[in-house]
């Protein structure tokens, strides 16, 4: 899992800081269209959550999120097929990109508790947590000097196409993680420091 957490959020580090800039900048839109593409995406995630933790009860965590996983390796392509006045590929990202975050989101939380001993759960979403923030702002940072080289701008695009490869080398993570269990395997298991082990209701409470 901690391996998962740095190679996704590594990935997600190199472009998503960018993707607001790039919406302003090179594609010239106005704030009320970031302001409208970013509610999009939060809506989108928040409507899906409560099914996607029925999904992940019913198929398991593993399963959910390596076709999140793969779906969103994806994203970015939108982004680089976006041009000024050119927005339909940013659109259909929004809904889908929503959907699958949604997904990916209740996935990778159910999966550690899904695996870890029941006395350890919390200590094994501490250390992904810890593990994707890291990773996350290290390509970050990494992002940033790249695409000010010598103070010559890097198009974005080629931040975007990165990110790409790396969601994908992300993706042979999540195929190589326990399978973990569903909620039929879980019910009889107690909570353990207030920590659900049922995906569907993580996901309510998250939504909430």
């Amino acid at each position: 899992m901690v391996a998962y957490a740095i190679a996704w959020n590594g990935a997600c580090g190199l472009s998503a800081p960018f993707f607001g800039l790039y919406l302003l900048r090179d594609l010239g839109t106005g704030y009320a269209l970031f302001a409208a593409q970013g509610a999009g995406l939060a809506l989108t995630k928040i409507a899906s959550a409560s099914s996607w933790g029925r999904a992940v009860d019913r198929l398991g965590p593993k399963r959910v999120l390596v076709v999140c996983t793969g779906g969103l390796a994806l994203s970015p392509l939108a982004w680089i097929a976006s041009g000024p006045g050119v927005f339909w590929p940013l659109v259909i990202e929004t809904a889908v990109g929503g959907l699958l975050f949604g997904g990916h989101g209740v996935a990778n939380f159910a999966l550690p508790l899904s695996v870890a001993p029941e006395r350890e759960r919390p200590f094994y979403l501490a250390a992904v947590a810890v593990a994707g923030g890291a990773a996350f702002a290290v390509t970050s940072a990494l992002g940033g000097a790249l695409a000010d080289v010598a103070s010559v701008q890097m198009p974005l695009r080629l931040l975007f196409a990165g990110s790409a490869g790396l969601r994908l080398a992300a993706l042979g993570a999540a195929l190589a993680l326990p399978s973990g269990q569903t909620s039929a395997k879980l019910k009889d298991a107690k909570d353990s420091g207030g920590v659900v082990t049922s995906a569907s209701a993580a996901a309510e409470r998250r939504a909430a």
